[in-house]
């Protein structure tokens, strides 16, 4: 419910007006009162962690919230062809200290001593971090292709939809159908057996440096139009000005980018000012648009002067038509 409807339900149904402020914070009460806080939120963890362990072996997480860490995981490929945990931490942010920290620990937990016969693959878009060159220099160094393809797709959008030259079997339906019922539901809090372990409590909130982002980031899939066809932004595409057809600008300042013109020399009565070690032509130039100019000073001076003397005149005189009525009148009595 927007701030500004709290506002207008106050106001109509308790004749009462209230700011905006105080609205934002009945609403925050709400929404506390309604979900509960961080904090009560971090001491069901036990309970939560206990619930999947029961209904959903293997679960994974993501955390993303106001009070930030990441959680760094490495997972290993066993004979069997599937993924294994090998280690994994909860850290507040992810620099590259911690990152030097985790893979140090890493190297240790798995017995990495020579580094030769070891991949490492990392779905950053920025490769794999800092400090495995310094702990395990000998590695082999892989990337995950997924961020190449979002700069694909942006770079070329093309105007085919790549669903129709795949097969049916990778659609996203035959996927969630595969795996519909992998997922089992669980039971509500209320319901969850006490594990009575220690009360976790959340971490310190660190602010980010910067204005925090009101939405996050969509990759190029999630972008989606009101008609249903994916589109890309404009981030990343070279400005065309409509007007000159010249890239790096637009129609809106495509006056700034012109060409200046050189203004002549205005200056007032007398010769035109020497200027030494000028071009004979650009001073004749110059000295003919300054004439120019002070003929139509001269002229336009004349003209107002002109302008003046006659509504003096007319000032002056009475209207002659007014005169030559009045003694028509008199002549016209004196007949009579």
């Amino acid at each position: 419910m927007p701030t500004q409807s709290i506002i207008n339900a106050a106001s109509f149904e308790f004749k009462v007006g209230i700011s905006r402020m105080k609205a934002y914070r009945a609403k925050a009460e709400a929404l506390r009162i309604i979900k509960g806080t961080v904090a009560e939120k971090y001491a069901m963890l036990w309970d939560y962690c206990h619930e999947l362990e029961d209904k959903n072996s293997g679960s994974t997480t993501k955390m993303h919230w106001v009070y930030g860490g990441q959680l760094l995981i490495t997972v290993g490929i066993d004979p069997n062809n599937e993924t294994c945990v090998l280690a994994y931490a909860m850290i507040k942010m992810e620099t590259r200290e911690s990152w030097t920290w985790f893979i140090d620990l890493l190297a240790k937990n798995v017995d990495i001593v020579n580094s030769y016969g070891w991949a490492f693959i990392s779905d950053k878009k920025k490769g794999l971090p800092g400090g495995f060159e310094d702990i395990v220099p000998n590695v082999e160094i892989r990337f995950c292709v997924r961020p190449l393809w979002d700069n694909f797709n942006k770079a070329y959008k093309g105007g085919k939809a790549l669903e129709d030259y795949v097969n049916s079997y990778y659609n996203k339906d035959s996927y969630m159908t595969l795996y519909n019922n992998l997922i089992m539901p669980i039971n509500g809090s209320q319901l969850w057996e006490k594990t009575n372990q220690t009360t976790i409590k959340p971490p310190a909130y660190t602010r980010q440096p910067g204005r925090p982002r009101n939405v996050r980031i969509k990759g190029a899939e999630e972008r989606i139009d009101k008609i249903g066809k994916k589109w890309l932004g404009r981030q990343g595409m070279q400005m065309r000005c409509s007007i000159c057809g010249s890239t790096g600008h637009n129609k809106t300042t495509h006056h700034q980018n012109l060409p200046q013109k050189e203004k002549p020399l205005l200056r007032g009565k007398g010769r035109p000012r020497k200027i030494h070690n000028q071009d004979p032509a650009v001073a004749a130039d110059e000295a003919k648009a300054a004439s120019r100019v002070r003929r139509k000073l001269a002229y336009a001076r004349a003209k107002a002067v002109a302008a003046a003397n006659k509504a003096a005149l007319n000032a002056s005189q009475p209207n002659v038509a007014e005169t030559v009525g009045i003694g028509l009148r008199a002549s016209k009595r004196q007949r009579t």
